[in-house]
């Protein structure tokens, strides 16, 4: 008879042990960047940072939350600030009724700007792709604008329809998408029309930005007046779920869930990517009056779902969920803007506070107050979306002032 030695058998008894023991603190809804070569590899290339419209940074935003710089170019920006790898960029900005799209240097002096249209902008926001163009839809006169992003030339311009409602959104392989009053186009990176979808219902109030993509670019999400539409990107209906009213923003994870706040109902709403309902959070179960749907939610890398939110006693704050639903806290607090999160899982936004004051906050993934960081500004508010740079500074949008268009914060 041969015998095995002890420590053999105690080793290998030791290693099943440890191979059969689950890892511990794995979060399965923990997410990543989704590469998108069709976008520019810049800190913030699009309004809501990604195709998927997660307003998640991969970088970190300021620890000290303290005013660096207000620039001012004579008029005002509501839309989001778009950023280059650089440490350069762009804002669109209106001033007597006129539109310039401002490229401005790390220094924050101006580059070039270019006059694009002679009415006022309403809100959308420059994309820039790769390689190296501004993308600029004309919300007033129905009119897309490819901008070379180095020299501010302009490459082509494209007049689709009478009024474009979104801001371009380009898909993984680099065509372009906007919004009119009923149609969904797809343009070309040179300008030419590959599609355009119609039958869709009425699109006048799809937000500002009504389109996202699933992680493999292969499904294009938009909303109706009524239902909400997964698209091909030949522009065929996959399927369709009906909302009873418009559906203001859509964010996808990467695993391919939509979470949109659905006013109809009065619910926060999670689909599956075939469009089946994987949960729906009552609003008053979680004591919370409604959500306010022009304002973009942000979904951090633990996939935490965050919201603005009105509570049952009628204060305003940030919401957040889990990725199933469940009720993690609200914070009272001024919100006017969209939120963005960063690669720490902080999330940011901004809210009038006085007559002449705003401010902007910035709150851990547990709902602590990091920072909160006030400034004067005289007349006008804070645009929607906050980009997040490299560096570790914010860029804060300002509308309906004619002194500040941007400011910054490290």
């Amino acid at each position: 008879m041969r015998y095995i030695p002890l420590f053999i058998v105690v080793l290998g008894s030791f290693l099943v042990v440890t191979c059969d023991e689950p890892e511990e603190n794995v979060n399965p809804y923990a997410q990543e960047h989704i590469p998108w070569p069709s976008l520019a590899d810049s800190p913030w290339p699009i309004e809501r940072h990604d195709a998927q419209g997660t307003g998640r940074s991969a970088n970190n935003g300021p620890t000290d939350g303290q005013v660096q710089y207000l620039f001012g170019s004579g008029g005002w920006s509501e839309g989001s600030t778009i950023l280059a790898n650089d440490h350069s960029y762009f804002s669109l900005v209106s001033a007597s009724s006129e539109t310039h799209l401002y490229k401005v240097t790390p220094a924050n002096e101006v580059a070039w700007s270019i006059k694009l249209f002679d009415r006022e902008s309403n809100g959308s926001s420059p994309t820039l792709a790769s390689p190296n163009v501004v993308y600029v839809s004309s919300i007033l006169t129905g009119t897309l604008f490819s901008i070379n992003a180095d020299s501010g030339i302009v490459n082509w311009s494209l007049s689709v329809s009478d009024v474009l409602l979104s801001s371009p959104e380009v898909d993984i392989a680099g065509n372009v998408y906007v919004v009119s009053l009923q149609e969904l186009y797809s343009i070309t990176a040179d300008g030419s029309i590959r599609w355009v979808a119609s039958g869709l219902g009425n699109l006048v109030n799809a937000g500002r930005v009504p389109l996202v993509f699933n992680p493999d670019g292969t499904t294009l999400y938009i909303s109706s007046a009524d239902s909400l539409f997964a698209l091909s990107s030949n522009g065929d209906v996959l399927w369709s779920y009906p909302t009873g009213a418009m559906v203001y923003h859509v964010i996808v994870d990467n695993s391919g869930n939509l979470f949109f706040e659905n006013s109809e109902n009065r619910s926060i709403t999670c689909l599956l990517p075939s469009g089946d309902l994987r949960w729906s959070t009552d609003l008053s179960d979680i004591n919370i009056a409604q959500i306010r749907v022009q304002l973009a939610p942000a979904l951090d890398k633990e996939g935490n779902l965050y919201f603005t939110a009105e509570n049952l006693s009628g204060s305003n704050g940030i919401l957040s969920l889990d990725n199933e639903g469940a009720l993690r806290w609200f914070v009272v607090s001024a919100v006017s803007t969209d939120i963005s999160s960063d690669s720490d899982r902080n999330i940011y936004f901004g809210g009038r506070t006085g007559l002449t004051t705003v401010c902007i906050s910035s709150l851990t993934g547990n709902g602590e107050v990091r920072w909160m960081c006030e400034q004067e500004l005289t007349g006008g508010n804070l645009g929607k979306s906050i980009a997040i740079g490299s560096e570790g500074s914010l860029y804060v949008p300002v509308v309906d002032n004619h002194h500040v268009s941007t400011i910054i914060i490290n």
